[in-house]
């Protein structure tokens, strides 16, 4: 089946779009990057498979969920040199799942298929960029394939099922991710039906261990989809479980530090009269210091305000906060920005 590597990407995107176009299944799981990072089965424990990561296991073998289909379909052009193991692969994974794999000679996709036709898994040896990163896609010279990913969504929200997205190979997926979701959020239904049923995810890398990763669902088996949630949607999920207050506090920690650096950036510079080096909707070149200042102070606020709501800050750290924020112009700003970062530290120290 080597010729799959002479495909060019497009073709070979449009063959399995079109397949599943055809023939669609009610759980599509797409993994990118994810070609095996070990080809000796006794060493390809659930930790590293990103082939059938344990959530995916997890939900096949749900026996309340046991009419559902699924198809899961890899993307990598170094899975080619993994054929051998991938036999092997599937054979043990029948004694796991309790389903019998075969293998379908297929000209145009690689494919292992449980005999009852459950379970479907397609392998492309092809590269896929994604995210419309002219630049990226300029300086390389290629091709944006996005348009696959954009399919693929809208099939599935057409037929009312579920898709994961997920990216080993270290390229970022949030571009991807507001550029399709922007195409249906101004459609109350479509908007919501992407929440619950697109979800896409680029943080668990070849690097960590994958079986300590699964998607936080709903009770209705919909996605938690933090990363497109809105200030409001975030802070009224405070509270749901132990699982989803530590995600949102993260998410803020992450938050709270990110507009830190790049607001106050923007503000020394115009401090000192010079450009904006980070470029936003709130502000532009000509705005002044302390406008910039007060929407930094504002974000800070919000973060701020969330974690309170699930850790427990001592008012010796509120006190210190509010000392920084009303009397920022009493500070050298460099040491204003340290011992503002300094205050993310204090709240886990109080734990």
């Amino acid at each position: 089946m080597t010729e799959n590597n002479d495909l060019p990407s497009k073709y070979a995107l449009a063959n399995v779009y079109e397949f599943s176009l055809a023939n669609p299944r009610e759980y599509t799981y797409i993994a990118i990057g994810s070609s095996p990072r070990s080809k000796n089965l006794n060493e390809f424990t659930p930790k590293i498979d990103q082939l059938l990561p344990q959530f995916l296991v997890d939900e096949i073998k749900d026996k309340n969920k046991s009419e559902r289909t699924f198809r899961i379909i890899h993307i990598d052009p170094y899975t080619i040199i993994s054929i051998e193991f991938l036999h092997e692969y599937f054979k043990s994974r029948s004694e796991v799942i309790g389903l019998e794999f075969e293998y379908v000679d297929s000209a145009e996709m690689l494919i292992w298929r449980t005999v009852d036709h459950r379970v479907e898994i397609i392998f492309l040896f092809v590269s896929i960029y994604h995210g419309n990163d002219i630049q990226m896609l300029t300086v390389n010279n290629l091709v944006d394939d996005t348009w696959f990913l954009e399919k693929m969504i809208e099939t599935t929200l057409n037929n009312k099922y579920q898709l994961f997205i997920q990216e080993f190979s270290g390229h970022s997926i949030d571009n991807t991710r507001i550029l399709t979701y922007n195409k249906y959020k101004n459609n109350h239904l479509l908007k919501n039906l992407y929440l619950d049923n697109i979800f896409m995810y680029d943080e668990c890398h070849c690097g960590i261990d994958i079986d300590k990763f699964s998607p936080v669902l709903k009770q209705d088996g919909s996605f938690y989809n933090f990363k497109l949630y809105d200030y409001n949607e975030m802070k009224n999920l405070i509270g749901t479980n132990d699982k989803i207050n530590i995600i949102i506090k993260d998410y803020f920690f992450k938050k709270y530090s990110d507009d830190l650096n790049k607001h106050h950036i923007n503000y020394y510079r115009r401090l000192k009269d010079d450009t904006l080096m980070y470029l936003c909707d709130e502000y532009d070149q000509l705005t002044p210091p302390d406008l910039i200042m007060k929407i930094l102070l504002e974000k800070l606020d919000e973060s701020i305000h969330i974690l309170e709501k699930i850790m427990n800050i001592s008012d010796e750290i509120k006190n210190r906060k509010i000392e920084l924020f009303q009397n920022y112009n009493n500070f050298d700003p460099h040491k204003w920005r340290i011992e503002v970062g300094k205050l993310l530290s204090l709240f886990i120290q109080n734990q």
